[in-house]
């Protein structure tokens, strides 16, 4: 996987904002898995996570950024989401650190498909222009688990729900 790779990517998405939003267009989940894949921060294939129990995640993975809801329940039931929003650092001595918000894809108990398209786009945003200054390699180390879990999700339930 190619810096260049993330950025179009990120950038298709973001074009097809409208069409993903109002259900007219699926996103390439099988794409954005092969990203977070190539980014090596998960111990496991993405498309392992959907599935998983929450318990499972929390105990073995997580870095503890996502407010689990209920244990026994899959990741993708999972309504919490860490927005990667902001990188700073020293690129030059590969040190990186990146903020986090939390969203929630919940509205009035509604499914909100904006907030979801938001957690995806943005954060492959921040994360591509983080990979064209240091590297993919760089960002392993640096990338919160939750946070890529957290794009899987929104791809996912983008796809699914």
């Amino acid at each position: 996987m190619s810096k260049l790779a993330i950025l179009q990517l990120s950038d298709e998405i973001t074009e097809s904002e409208k069409k993903i939003v109002n259900q007219t267009k699926e996103v390439d989940l099988a794409r954005i898995f092969e990203i977070i894949d190539g980014l090596k921060v998960l111990n496991q294939k993405a498309s392992q996570y959907v599935d998983m129990t929450q318990d499972d995640y929390y105990q073995n993975e997580s870095d503890h950024r996502l407010t689990l809801e209920n244990m026994k329940q899959p990741l993708s039931t999972l309504s919490d989401r860490i927005l990667t929003n902001h990188v700073d650092g020293l690129p030059e001595d590969n040190q990186l650190n990146f903020d986090y918000n939390h969203e929630s894809v919940l509205e009035d108990n509604n499914y909100d498909r904006e907030m979801d398209f938001h957690v995806l786009s943005y954060s492959l945003k921040v994360i591509s222009a983080a990979a064209t200054v240091v590297g993919i390699a760089n960002l392993s180390n640096v990338l919160s688990k939750d946070a890529a879990i957290s794009i899987i999700l929104a791809a996912y339930n983008l796809q699914n729900r």
